[in-house]
């Protein structure tokens, strides 16, 4: 059963991609990074009458803009943040849609994933 992304991607995003640091592998972006960010608010104290600063709960936030993506191996269930630079397209033919191993020729699905 394939992985369903966990958002949206940019166009310029879709495809396959080989990277640094993940030598011999095809990848594919499955998201962006998030931060958790604290909302504030302004408020009075009933007490005194000041006006204060209230934290609510927060929010995740999807930093789709960014230099950095969240990638997946082809094949594997890891995300892993790397920078959109050392993202180099690849052909869907040049991997097996199995083991995700460039240049491995066993493919199950023999290309047409």
């Amino acid at each position: 059963m394939r992985k369903q992304r966990l958002t949206e991607v940019a166009e310029t995003d879709k495809g396959y991609f080989s990277a640094k640091g993940f030598s011999g592998v095809a990848l594919v972006v499955v998201g962006y990074p998030r931060t958790w960010e604290v909302s504030t608010f302004t408020d009075t104290d009933p007490e005194t009458g000041e006006e204060i600063e209230v934290e609510s709960e927060g929010e995740w936030v999807e930093d789709s803009g960014g230099d950095r993506v969240l990638v997946r191996m082809v094949g594997d269930d890891r995300d892993h943040a790397i920078d959109r630079s050392d993202l180099q397209p690849i052909k869907r033919a040049d991997f097996c849609g199995g083991c995700g191993q460039i240049g491995c020729g066993c493919d199950p699905y023999d290309g047409d994933e």
